[in-house]
């Protein structure tokens, strides 16, 4: 599996000084067996592990952390990846963010920089709104 392959959780073991998640790709793939093509899914078995003495006493939380260095829920990894532009910006700040516009208009203390899904509008070099 690569970085970034969408899974399902279908299983979780927790054993003596390991925890075990069984996953499963949300996609499917070609795969040809004995000259034959069809759709399967990769599996895998994610292995922490964590030795006896931390399992002992952990809790959920503490476990969390050390499986989140691996595997994210899509929801944290979308707010993780989310491009905000805020009033008062420059436009400096702004092609930071978002890199550089497809289009840019200059019409003096008025600016505009045009992206394939908004428009920023720029008054004195600060975002004034988005569009």
């Amino acid at each position: 599996m690569k970085v970034g392959y969408k899974v399902y959780l279908f299983k979780i073991e927790a054993k003596d000084d390991q925890v075990r998640y069984f996953i499963i790709t949300c996609d499917t793939y070609d795969v040809n067996v004995h000259g034959s093509t069809r759709q399967t899914r990769y599996k895998a078995l994610l292995s922490f592990e964590l030795g006896k003495d931390f399992l002992e006493t952990a809790n959920a939380d503490s476990v969390k952390k050390v499986v989140d260095t691996v595997i994210a829920p899509e929801a944290e990894v979308k707010a993780a990846n989310t491009k905000s532009v805020e009033l008062g910006q420059t436009p400096e700040q702004v092609e930071a963010i978002l890199g550089r516009p497809d289009k840019t208009v200059n019409l003096g203390t008025k600016k505009f920089y045009v992206y394939k899904d908004m428009k920023i509008v720029f008054v004195d070099d600060k975002v004034a709104d988005v569009q």
